[in-house]
């Protein structure tokens, strides 16, 4: 961390989690400066925030080669209906935040900070999970002084483009998470506040290592 302040980067700036993220660094003091990898532009202005525009997604094309910042935050996400190719969806949530942590780490990055999903890993036979274990497994070999990966279950806020389905998962899982409990409170549905509230918690702490966390554990993080 400079003299000035924390320096952060967020790849996913537009989404839910990314976008909320994005505001409440830029309003919090101890950060001077945020890099927002956008594919468009967002609505909210701050002097912190420099936006990078990245129209194919391969964001390493875009960010400067000497670019130098404390902590990384992975947001991304995309969905099947985004992204029914295979292949595509797997440059865009591995390849491209895979290659962009690789720069920031030879640069001098030490803390990384990844939003992965319930469920996760690498064994399984579900693709989206069996991906989801893969970023977690490439992320951990890179070696960061620290790594933060949060495995939230379904995400409940206001988005910026319209889910049906998982707008009526959501309503659904509201419904069940009173009779949620015990080993299954884990799948509760969790609000993205919640989520971005736990990512600058732990962002505020040095706990080396890695670390992951699941949906409930999120929740008590402060």
């Amino acid at each position: 961390m400079s003299q000035k302040g924390i320096t952060a980067l967020i790849i996913g700036s537009t989404g839910l989690i990314g976008q909320e993220l994005c505001e409440k660094l830029a309003l919090n003091k101890k950060y001077s400066s945020i890099y927002a990898i956008v594919r468009k532009r967002i609505n909210f202005q701050s002097r912190k925030i420099t936006q990078i525009i990245c129209d194919n997604n391969n964001y390493a094309e875009v960010i400067p080669a000497n670019i130098q910042v404390d902590q990384y935050f992975v947001c991304i996400g995309s969905t099947k209906k985004k992204t029914p190719n295979k292949e595509q969806y797997r440059l865009i949530d591995l390849d491209y935040p895979l290659g962009v942590a690789k720069l920031l780490k030879k640069n001098g990055c030490s803390s990384c900070y990844l939003i992965s999903a319930i469920g996760a890993n690498s064994n399984s036979k579900n693709f989206y999970l069996s991906l989801k274990g893969e970023i977690e497994n490439c992320f951990i070999k890179l070696d960061f002084e620290q790594l933060h990966i949060l495995r939230p279950s379904l995400l409940v806020g206001k988005r910026n483009e319209n889910r049906i389905g998982e707008k009526l998962s959501a309503f659904l899982l509201r419904l069940l998470n009173p009779f949620l409990l015990g080993k299954f409170r884990n799948y509760q549905s969790i609000q993205s506040s919640q989520v971005v509230e736990a990512l600058i918690a732990l962002a505020s702490k040095k706990n080396s290592g890695n670390h992951i966390y699941s949906s409930d554990q999120i929740k008590n993080i402060k």
